[in-house]
């Protein structure tokens, strides 16, 4: 059985603007990272049926965002190398 991996990165996290704020967690995309996703979506047979389903969601109602944690390459890169704070609940 041949492993397949999924490629994290569709796009350089450059030009970042906040997109959202979910409790306190801010998400950030641009339409570079946008782009990028559907190019990876619709390279793939998997999803050729509901490509456009999924254009849809993300570029005209933008109720699907591909988004970084961080709006920066030093966040990334941070978050890359040694992982997301804990963060304590109760």
């Amino acid at each position: 059985m041949e492993n397949k991996y999924i490629k994290e990165l569709f796009a350089i996290p450059i030009g970042l603007e906040l997109e959202a704020s979910v409790e306190g967690q801010k998400f950030y995309s641009s339409n570079g990272i946008k782009k990028s996703f559907m190019k990876a979506i619709g390279s793939t047979d998997r999803s050729k049926d509901i490509y456009p389903q999924i254009e849809s969601l993300v570029m005209k109602k933008k109720l699907l965002v591909p988004c970084y944690l961080s709006k920066n390459m030093y966040g990334f890169f941070k978050h890359k190398l040694w992982g997301r704070p804990k963060i304590k609940i109760f």
